[in-house]
């Protein structure tokens, strides 16, 4: 862009390009910027141009894909103006209307439309509104459990006990309904069914089935987390000798057996683990007069308390043998399987009614889009002759917001590159919020963990470029940011750790301020002109909140945009919700 300057990771993600790159762009770090100048290096490349209706752009939004189109436009306009005469720009602002600059189920219902005849499916399918689509799978649900219901197995009755709440079957009817979602984000449902249902029938040791290895992984990470406090407790004893020597033989009893349970979990053995658990019975500690309220005897205390709860939270997960789980997975297995088959039953009803009425969803674009690119035979995959046509009517293939693709979408992408070599994915993983649409931010992972950090030296690919510099927050905000997440953030929760590479850098220049950057509120409910039995706590914490908003306004806050300073209007002012109820 004119008059810009890109940082050396910018750069790199615009320039980069002779093979695939994965860019992990953090909040704030001029992702479209870059997205829009990588195209626009692209179509002015003096050595390999590439025509604006060779580039397929995806985009998570069709608000996203119009501003994007919009700013390359704009950008060939000023290149324009300062060439007037350039005949390649000027085609490019043509072809810029035939441009792939679209969602993935845009792009899916082109291609569908140009290849119905190989699809056997209406050309003229439409999109259904909320409404229509949820009576149709109203309907094709209980025809689905109507005929369960008609065939009388015993084992569909069995399920429906376990699913129901006894006076009907609403929640039955979610779960199928839940399930069928789900399965559909994976490219095939059916052989993903079938995975699943045969995991039940196995017959591994327990240690070694999908549940047990998280029991386990659960297990590690509690005792992990016991021997802590219990070293921790260990080492605040040497702070006292009266209560190292009243306690001090207890807890190095429960750091000996603490360190032999841990060592029993990691062999994946359920019965051994279960008996030494259930075994444990932690020593009691000595009396000790005069020490009622010390603050060290109350830390070691509640630590040794915390240890002693999560254990017995651990009994609960154990409580049963090897033999008693494998047989409540032979259990299982029927009801599973009544499950899957209810699941089938509905998918069949509800495409069967579809295309009766020429209705697709969203989901139908993707798989159709599926069936004519790939082919399945049950143990793997392959690209079809359409997809390699296909495929080469693209330079590149660039996707926007990455982390919040699914199986179903990344195989599309997959298939239409060149053997994955001309893809460019950008995301954060860290703005994932979609799971509940069947966003799988894994794929997103798995990639960035098999790429190598980009190099300009050796220009080898695939590779990974991060952006972590955020030019839209002062330091004091992307500090607390980083703070925070630094805490709560790892593999168990939020599946990735919260490194240096995580963070978000300030890259924006600001004027200084004595005021803080980032600040926590505390009500005090207790207070006498805070409390009040007709007000609850939202009341309260939307008068402060508006006090605040009042006070910044009146007392002449200013706010920086452009470089320039100016007076703080109420637009400036955003109140998140965790919902909007």
């Amino acid at each position: 862009m004119a008059g810009r300057v890109w940082t050396p990771q910018q750069q790199q993600a615009i320039s980069a390009r002779r093979g695939t790159l994965l860019v992990s762009a953090a909040a704030g770090s001029g992702k479209t910027a870059v997205l829009v100048e990588r195209v626009i290096e692209r179509l002015t490349d003096p050595e390999h141009p590439c025509d604006a209706d060779r580039i397929l752009v995806v985009t998570f939004t069709n608000a996203a894909a119009a501003e994007m189109k919009e700013r390359i436009s704009a950008r060939l306009s000023a290149l324009l103006e300062a060439d007037p005469y350039n005949a390649r720009l000027r085609r490019q602002q043509l072809l810029l209307n035939r441009a792939h600059i679209s969602t993935i189920h845009s792009f899916c219902s082109e291609l569908v439309r140009e290849h119905f005849y190989q699809l056997d499916i209406s050309p003229d399918f439409r999109i259904p509104d909320d409404t229509e689509m949820a009576l149709l799978r109203e309907e094709a649900l209980e025809a689905a459990l109507e005929e369960r219901y008609a065939a009388g197995e015993p084992d569909f009755f069995r399920m429906v006990e376990s699913f129901s709440s006894g006076r009907d079957d609403s929640r039955l009817l979610s779960t199928i309904g839940t399930l069928y979602d789900f399965v559909r984000s994976h490219p095939f449902p059916d052989a993903w069914l079938r995975e699943k249902e045969e995991m039940y029938r196995a017959g591994k040791p327990i240690g070694e089935t999908p549940w047990g290895k998280e029991i386990f992984s659960y297990a590690r990470s509690a005792l992990d987390y016991c021997l802590i406090l219990t070293r921790n407790s260990l080492s605040a004893l040497e702070e006292d000798p009266v209560i190292g020597a009243a306690y001090g033989e207890a807890f190095s009893s429960d750091l000996r057996a603490l360190e032999h349970l841990a060592e029993l979990a990691s062999t994946g053995d359920w019965d051994r683990f279960s008996a030494a658990l259930r075994a444990y019975a932690p020593a009691s500690l000595k009396p000790l007069r005069g020490y009622k309220d010390d603050p060290l005897k109350l830390r070691v205390c509640f630590n040794r308390d915390e240890m002693k709860s999560t254990l017995k939270e651990l009994i609960k997960l154990f409580g049963e043998s090897e033999a008693e789980c494998a047989r409540d997975l032979e259990d299982l297995a029927p009801i599973v399987s009544q499950l899957f088959l209810c699941v089938r039953s509905f998918s069949d009803r509800l495409e069967a009614v579809k295309a009766e009425r020429r209705l697709a969803d969203y989901s139908d674009l993707e798989h159709w889009t599926l069936r004519l690119l790939v082919r399945y035979d049950g143990e793997g995959m392959t690209f079809t002759d359409e997809a390699g046509e296909i495929s080469r009517r693209f330079e590149e293939i660039m996707v926007d917001e990455y982390q919040d693709v699914n199986e179903v979408q990344d195989t599309i992408f997959r298939a239409l590159s060149r053997e994955e070599g001309n893809l460019f994915l950008v995301g954060d993983v860290k703005q994932s919020i979609y799971r509940f649409r069947q966003a799988m931010p894994e794929i997103f992972l798995r990639r960035r963990a098999r790429y190598a950090k980009y190099d300009p030296v050796r220009d080898e690919y695939p590779a990974t470029v991060t952006l972590d510099k955020n030019f839209r927050s002062r330091a004091g905000v992307t500090g607390a940011v980083n703070f925070i997440f630094g805490q709560l953030m790892s593999r168990g929760l939020g599946e990735m750790d919260y490194t240096a590479e995580e963070a978000l850098v300030p890259g924006a220049s600001y004027p200084p301020k004595e005021t803080p950057d980032a600040a926590v509120h505390i009500i005090d409910l207790s207070r006498s002109d805070v409390a009040d039995a007709e007000q609850d706590a939202d009341v309260l914490e939307a008068r402060h909140i508006a006090a605040y908003i009042a006070e910044k306004i009146g007392s002449g806050a200013v706010v920086t945009e452009g470089g320039e300073t100016r007076p703080a209007t109420y637009r400036e002012f955003w109140i998140l919700l965790r919902s909007a109820n």
